[in-house]
């Protein structure tokens, strides 16, 4: 489902996850400030917690996206997730390996996976914040 999203709302996955990227870097920092003082130990450690567990969901998604992209290129009818993933994990790791192009297209797909996962909400659509009523 996440992965199917990147295609919908490539541009604005992307700009989510910049800015997603940038707070999450502002956030270390004022824990490593506030370090000195103890009481940022443990919000860095949850704010590491949290932002592996994103990038681990919007790599995923990312690998998902590459992965059936490249199989329906090659003529693939029935994909499985498993093999998405293995070759969106390939795809993702060659492309790495170019010089200067490869970094870019790490850190868009980094910021896509990052913005995907915030704006699915872990692939779950529904609304985290609304009350729900009390049978």
């Amino acid at each position: 489902f996440a992965a199917g999203e990147i295609r919908k709302s490539f541009w604005p996955a992307l700009g989510t996850g910049i800015v997603a990227i940038i707070v999450f870097t502002m956030l270390i920092l004022f824990a490593a400030l506030l370090s000195f003082i103890l009481i940022g130990i443990p919000i860095a450690l949850a704010l590491g917690a949290a932002g592996f567990i994103i990038k681990v969901f919007g790599r995923l998604a990312v690998f998902i996206f590459l992965g059936e992209g490249a199989l329906r290129a090659l003529g693939s009818k029935r994909i499985s997730p498993l093999g998405a993933v293995l070759v969106g994990l390939f795809v993702f790791s060659l492309a790495t390996f170019v010089p200067i192009l490869g970094f870019i297209f790490g850190f868009v797909m980094n910021a896509v996976g990052w913005g995907i996962a915030i704006r699915t909400k872990f692939g779950s659509r529904e609304n985290w914040f609304q009350k729900k009523p009390v049978c």
